[in-house]
């Protein structure tokens, strides 16, 4: 029924609509894996984004961008240069290398640095006369001792020795020795030089492998010789190496090195997705234009925590194989690669990648839309519905009556989904799923597959791993919110998400505090090692750049974060705010170069 103003009144209903109308709706990316085999391309991954997003102006891309160039220039420089003195290594060989022997050989020992599982195929001897049968090949104290068994004794001569272990943190060495076997006559015989007169008569034809050259005819009664070569002429015994390699040079080193790069990078994308999903849960408010683009951020390293697992496992292959590419094409070393615990983390990896990658924006739930007027447009004369955001009142024209004038009827129709709408990215069940796995699969490799007792070990990772995640790439996106709106006012949203952050990242920094703690302990076992190895002291320095990122974060807390909160439009509060956080994205940068720096690096 019109009202003296000419007007219809909205139906209670209507009008007793709640504050805060959430309207889900699956992403896009969501139903496609669903209804549509396209999800199955990695195009896929990328592509979507929340529902209503579309490409805008990419000069958003050029800070992060720089950003990353450097740190993965400078992570990929500390990982080439320190990534040869890193797990487990050979320490000595019983026959040493390049050195020569008076009796015959039949047992040869290996002694490394930390527990290493022999690979029986890649343990080849080689002989004056070709492969020589290898008996067994077993580990002895705990690992850290590995014995090759010949079937018959070594005789003299000069033999190289292929061997390969699996460190017991899945890294795969591998490396060759080389030694003489020189029996005592034959060696006295072909070192000292006789003079004619007291040659001793060679009673015992000369093989053909033996030291002395072949050419070498016995002495005649008369005690002259005949066609006896200068002994300073023959080679020296133990020192001329084979001719297709060299020796004493571990097999694979640059592979090993690559191997390592790829480790850290993973390492780090890792962290990115992780933190991700945790970040747009917990922390992320904003437009729906705006979510499009952060979706994109959080998908990306997932996205890259597949590629990367995959170039991992191609390079433990090769570094299995000792260096031979060809190796990628033989399904046995996959085989032999993936068999223990890299093979698992690897699976994680995949599958981690996957489920953050597909179903990171599970459904988009609208949080709040902005307010609109309350005054009827002046173009389409719409009014709002008090109480309910989503609905207004437009007016429609009817049929012109016998009076002349037009009568005018209203209907309550829903406000169209619009790009300024205040939305919060749901993540699925399947992404939480999937950063569950990724952090799971660091326990199958580096110190902590090494490390006792295990399962504490385990657990203090997995807590510090998602602890470092949430505090460091919430700092990240958060500082990129920052960035995003300071072209707009931040509006009370930013504010929460501000205050919200805040108090994650307080117990962020106790749990890696803690978590860390029982780690370095549990790795280094003394505060001597702290400043006696390499692990220690790079982990020094971790330690003050931590507490640097923690004083600012606190002076965040205590003084910034108040006066954002009191007023959040306030363009030299933000400037502030976001400086901040800025140098503690950098700091955080840093942080997980020299994180990356511990994986591959040996704590003795």
């Amino acid at each position: 029924m019109a009202n003296p103003a000419g007007t219809t009144s909205p139906p209670a209903t209507a009008a007793e609509g709640p504050a805060r109308s959430p309207c889900r709706e699956w992403d896009s990316l969501t139903r496609v894996v669903v209804t549509s085999p396209f999800a199955l391309s990695p195009a896929a991954w990328w592509s979507f984004g929340p529902v209503g997003g579309r490409r805008r102006s990419r000069r958003w891309v050029r800070p992060p961008a720089v950003l990353v160039a450097l740190l993965l220039g400078s992570l990929s420089s500390a990982l080439w240069a320190g990534s040869a003195g890193a797990h487990a290594e050979l320490s000595s060989t019983d026959p040493e290398n390049l050195s020569t022997v008076t009796s015959p050989v039949q047992e040869i020992r290996f002694t490394f640095t930390k527990a290493s599982e022999p690979v029986d195929e890649r343990f080849v001897v080689e002989g004056p006369d070709g492969t020589v049968p290898v008996e067994s090949v077993e580990s002895l104290d705990g690992g850290t001792v590995v014995v090759l068994r010949l079937a018959e004794p070594a005789d003299a001569g000069r033999y190289r020795v292929r061997w390969g272990v699996r460190a017991g943190d899945s890294h795969s060495m591998n490396g060759r020795i080389t030694f003489t076997v020189a029996m005592a006559s034959d060696a006295a015989g072909s070192l000292a030089p006789a003079s004619p007169s007291t040659v001793p008569v060679t009673t015992a034809p000369v093989p053909t492998s033996s030291l002395v050259a072949p050419d070498v005819a016995a002495p005649t009664d008369s005690g002259t010789e005949q066609g006896v070569e200068p002994v300073a002429d023959i080679e020296p015994v133990g020192e001329q190496p084979f001719e297709d390699e060299p020796i004493g040079d571990v097999a694979g080193a640059t592979e090993e090195r690559v191997a390592d790069v790829l480790r850290g990078l993973l390492y780090l994308a890792l962290l990115g997705a992780v933190g991700g999903v945790v970040y747009l849960a917990s922390v992320y408010r904003g437009a729906r234009s705006e979510s499009s683009r952060i979706v994109r951020l959080v998908r990306g390293p997932a996205v890259a925590v597949g590629v990367l697992a995959v170039a991992a496992a191609s390079a433990e292959v090769v570094v299995g194989a000792g260096g031979s590419w060809s190796s990628l094409l033989d399904p046995s070393a996959w085989t032999d690669a993936l068999s223990g615990g890299f093979g698992i983390a690897t699976l994680l990896r995949l599958l981690g990648a996957a489920g953050v990658a597909l179903f990171v924006a599970g459904h988009v739930e609208r949080f709040r839309a902005p307010a609109p007027p309350s005054e009827p447009d002046p173009v389409t004369g719409a009014t709002a519905v008090q109480g309910s955001p989503g609905l207004t009142i437009e007016p429609i024209p009817a049929d012109t009556d016998g009076g002349g004038g037009v009568a005018v009827a209203q209907r309550i129709v829903r406000r169209r989904r619009n790009r300024d709408d205040q939305v919060r990215v749901v993540p699925s069940p399947i992404a939480w799923l999937g950063a569950a796995a990724l952090l799971a699969s660091e326990t199958f490799t580096g110190h902590t597959a090494v490390t006792e007792p295990r399962w504490l070990v385990a657990s203090s990772d997995v807590i510090h791993l998602a602890a470092a995640a949430v505090w460091a790439t919430g700092a990240a996106l958060l500082c990129w919110t920052l960035w995003q709106r300071s072209r707009v006012r931040p509006g009370d949203l930013l504010a929460g998400s501000v205050l919200r952050f805040s108090t994650i990242a307080g117990w962020a920094l106790l749990a890696v505090t803690v978590t860390g703690v029982v780690q370095a302990g549990l790795i280094l076992g003394s505060v001597e090692a702290l400043v006696s190895t390499t692990f220690g002291r790079v982990l020094g320095v971790k330690l003050v750049v931590v507490a640097a990122i923690a004083s600012t974060g606190w002076w965040n807390r205590r003084y910034l974060v108040p006066e954002f909160e009191a007023d959040s439009a306030s363009v030299a509060v933000v400037r502030r705010l976001r400086t901040s956080l800025t140098v503690e994205a950098v700091g955080f940068l840093v942080v997980v170069a020299l994180t990356a720096v511990l994986v591959v690096s040996s704590p003795v």
